[in-house]
């Protein structure tokens, strides 16, 4: 209680403060997406940065930070899945769940990988996976089942990906050094 009377005087000692509360609470929807987005981001960032850093020895520049950025962004895009229920778009909003955070995950990996659009291209793929998910179980909670296959599709494409590409390098500078 303290607590919240505290914050209270704060915001209305600081103008710049009220507003910026003010504006949440007006954008509700929007600010619960991006930090849901962002969570998933923060979970995705060190998971993946401690698996790439363990794998290969390196972690590419700004890998954290555009990963939150590109989940964050992701995020937005579930606002209007889940609250205007348009159904003739939603395959779009399944898409840029699973596409946006990998497409942005590929600018960083682009100096150290050839090929890294690829990267990208397993996130879209995962995208379409999950929208064959949506369409084939439209007889149940089809929303859920895109979620799961298109997690799993998004979890194992670019991983493996990853790998292909990884190995393609490694194999590609011994070739170089060799002679």
């Amino acid at each position: 209680m303290i607590l919240v009377i505290f914050v209270s005087d704060l915001a209305r000692a600081l103008p710049w403060l009220h507003q910026l509360f003010g504006w949440i609470q007006n954008n509700a929807r929007i600010t619960t997406y991006i930090l849901v987005g962002m969570l998933f981001g923060v979970i995705a960032a060190i998971a993946q940065s401690w698996l790439i850093r363990q794998r290969y020895g390196f972690l590419p520049r700004y890998w954290r930070i555009v990963t939150i950025i590109g989940w964050a962004v992701a995020g937005i895009s579930f606002v209007p899945l889940f609250w205007y229920r348009y159904d003739a778009w939603k395959p779009l909003y399944f898409i840029a769940w699973f596409a946006i955070p990998v497409i942005f995950q590929t600018f960083p990996l682009w100096p150290h990988v050839r090929g890294a659009w690829l990267w990208a291209l397993a996130g879209v793929a995962a995208g379409f996976i999950s929208i064959g998910a949506y369409y084939t179980y439209a007889w149940t909670n089809q929303e859920l089942y895109a979620l799961i296959f298109g997690t799993l599709a998004q979890s194992l494409l670019p991983a493996v990906v990853l790998i292909v590409l990884m190995a393609r390098q490694r194999l590609h500078n011994i070739r170089a050094e060799a002679g």
